[in-house]
């Protein structure tokens, strides 16, 4: 669980909330994984800033460095990747399509066109998400468990 707020008075309510709930429902709580903290922080296959929920930028990179594919394993390396991503790729779907299309067993690899485009799209996405992160809304008091 991450509890953020944009002030601390809503940051005070909303932990008194979530351990209300904990109460209700008799949750009990490992303290040696809860922390509080206002830098930045790797949590699951996400980064958690100050500027809120963010894709981990090495997850971005590395696809954007990936060249173009030769076999069916590289391409479910990819999807692999994005689904890390899933949550920040509004697109997604538009441009994962063709590759779905790779990774169909009945058919032999094929890497078409239409694939190395939705792939090149892909990594501009990516690079543009990359240099709109900074832009993100500020949540300056962060808690999880």
């Amino acid at each position: 669980m991450v509890v953020t707020s944009k002030e601390k008075d809503q940051h005070v309510a909303d932990l008194e909330e979530l351990f209300n709930t904990i109460a209700q429902y008799n949750l009990k709580l490992n303290p040696k994984k809860m922390c509080v903290w206002g830098g930045s922080r790797k949590f699951f296959r996400f980064l958690l800033t100050k500027r809120g929920i963010e894709a981990n930028p090495g997850k971005c990179t590395t696809i954007i460095g990936m060249r173009s594919f030769a076999n069916v394993k590289e391409v479910q390396q990819l999807t692999g990747r994005m689904a890390a991503l899933s949550r920040f790729l509004s697109a997604g779907v538009d441009i994962r399509y063709p590759y779905f299309q790779c990774l169909n067993k009945n058919n032999r690899f094929v890497w078409t066109r239409e694939c190395e485009d939705a792939f090149i799209r892909l990594k501009e996405y990516l690079a543009a998400y990359l240099s709109f992160v900074s832009h993100c809304r500020v949540l300056p008091f962060v808690f999880t468990l």
